[in-house]
């Protein structure tokens, strides 16, 4: 189960409760599922209400700690802190209910709900939230119950999403007019059954059930097959449900991931797409072209100019409010998919940044270039903060692990390098005959994939470097990887201009 949980709550106001809590909950979601600001720091020179509004963006349900002293807690001037706007528990609740968030209310022990009149007019709203309790005696009762809670608010959540994405990007064909329309909700199960004298086996992507067809070869899925010249960029829908492909046939293709059938195809482009990505919600798309443009996909489309050459990658943020880019201008520039405009431009790389990644968290990114060399910017202040030197050749791929912890890049070198980012040590992975052009990593950060000029992909076990699997099929170079958010399938793009959908099983 996907999904994000963030606890906030006051300290000096039954803290251990927090962390017994936070405890109770690692023991039933992942590492990587769950937020509370233990320590409280926010970087120097940060927006400490810019980093909150991007942690709070990111998660799915905010549960508020109320303890009894929760309503009447006062800063050093004695003035209650909950007045002031920039609170951090205000903050933080505020900027949740804005949002639409699912906001649970967790009443410790004795305390009691507050009422509307005892709260500052934005968090009034809070007063109307059905409340879950947490007591001394009945403690792990009382988390497990609220376990339960938190797994049906994030299958609902998850659901939402997906319904919103598909009804961005997801047409249904129209029989009686021939011609493609959008349509409302998700499509309901279509099962595919295949028998060609091999074994088959059925999972589900997307919500559909798909074959794979094993042969006693590798695990090729499906082949996609519509574009006119080499495919050289992929990418899976938040919810696996479509792949988003880039050509040098200058358009960009939606497909269903189950059925392999082309959805959509845009077309706007003067020059080849280098580079997709899907939002975080699936309702927005994004390219970088030869033609020196990023371009915004869905309910509208915004063209970004401002780099003087090529741009090769392209990356969302993970509150999906930014963008990044990266050209053969030699930067990396940051921009505000609200208003289309420019916020920063990152220089430093001495010849092409080829490939760019945002952090898990939002406040770093990953740049890597035909100088050999990947940097790690700060996002807030453009400064690159470390640089990482050991490929002989240019780096055509890069991305951070699940965790933020660990970097992984491809190269021209023919080697997939492992990098620690606190301490700079790497491990090389070895096996490919050609330049590497591009990495990923699974979603659980175990194993990794890349694909490479020598017209195989690759999969890895990351903490080893060991090779796990190669698969081949491609006739040309794989230009682009991509894992399914559920880790089970892959796909690939190649100069042989089709993509294929592999499985890793």
């Amino acid at each position: 189960m996907s999904g994000r949980i963030f606890i906030n709550y006051r300290r000096g106001d039954e803290p251990g409760f927090a962390l017994a809590l936070y405890a109770r909950l690692e023991e039933s979601f992942a590492a990587n599922q769950l937020f509370m600001d233990v320590e409280g720091g926010i970087p120097a020179g940060h927006d400490f209400v810019e980093v909150l509004e991007r942690q709070v963006a990111q998660c799915d349900v905010l549960l508020v700690l109320i303890g009894r002293g929760w309503l009447a807690v006062k800063d050093e001037n004695g003035a209650r802190r909950l007045d002031n706007p920039d609170d951090f528990v205000r903050v933080e609740i505020e900027s949740a209910m804005r949002r639409g968030k699912r906001v649970i209310p967790v009443l410790v022990n004795n305390a009691e709900m507050p009422r509307a009149g005892e709260l500052p007019e934005p968090l009034k709203p809070l007063a109307r939230r059905h409340a879950v309790r947490l007591t001394q005696e009945r403690f792990r009762a009382d988390v497990r119950g609220l376990i339960e809670v938190l797994k049906a608010a994030l299958r609902e959540t998850e659901a939402a999403k997906e319904s919103a994405s598909t009804a961005a990007w997801l047409p249904s064909r129209d029989e009686s007019a021939g011609r493609i329309k959008e349509i409302k909700g998700m499509p309901t199960r279509r099962w595919l059954f295949l028998s060609l004298g091999g074994a088959v086996a059925f999972s589900v992507v997307g919500g559909t059930v798909i074959s794979r067809l094993h042969l006693g070869g590798d695990a090729l899925i499906r082949t996609f097959d519509g574009h006119l010249s080499a495919v050289n960029a992929v990418a899976f829908s938040p919810n696996g449900a479509m792949a988003l492909s880039g050509s040098d046939d200058r358009t960009l293709k939606v497909w269903d991931v189950a059925t392999g059938e082309e959805f959509r195809t845009f077309g706007a482009h003067s020059n080849s797409v280098r580079s997709v990505a899907f939002s975080p919600d699936g309702r927005t798309g994004l390219s970088g072209s030869a033609d020196n443009t990023v371009q915004l996909w869905g309910e509208q489309r915004r063209i970004l100019t401002g780099h003087s050459d090529e741009v090769r990658s392209v990356a969302f943020s993970p509150d999906g409010r930014s963008v990044l880019s990266g050209s053969s201008d030699k930067t990396l520039k940051l921009w505000d998919v609200a208003t289309g405009m420019e916020a920063r431009t990152y220089k430093g790389h001495s010849s092409n940044v080829i490939s760019v990644a945002f952090s898990p968290d939002g406040q770093t990114v990953v740049s890597g270039s035909a100088d050999k060399t990947l940097r790690v910017w700060d996002v807030a202040t453009g400064k690159d903060v470390r640089i990482f030197d050991g490929h002989s050749d240019a780096i055509n791929s890069v991305v951070f692990s699940p965790d933020g912890r660990s970097i992984l890049s491809g190269s021209s070198d023919n080697t997939v390098k492992l990098w620690d980012v606190a301490t700079r040590k790497l491990r090389t992975f070895t096996g490919h005959s050609n330049a590497v052009r591009s990495v990923a990593f699974s979603p659980d950060g175990r194993t990794a994939l890349s694909g490479s000029s020598d017209k195989t992909l690759k999969l890895w076990d990351a903490p080893s470097g060991k090779t796990v699997r190669t698969f081949t099929g491609h006739s040309d170079i794989v230009h682009s990887v991509a894992f399914s958010p559920d880790g089970r399938t892959a796909l690939s793009g190649s100069s042989d201009k089709t993509l294929k959908l592999w499985d890793l099983l």
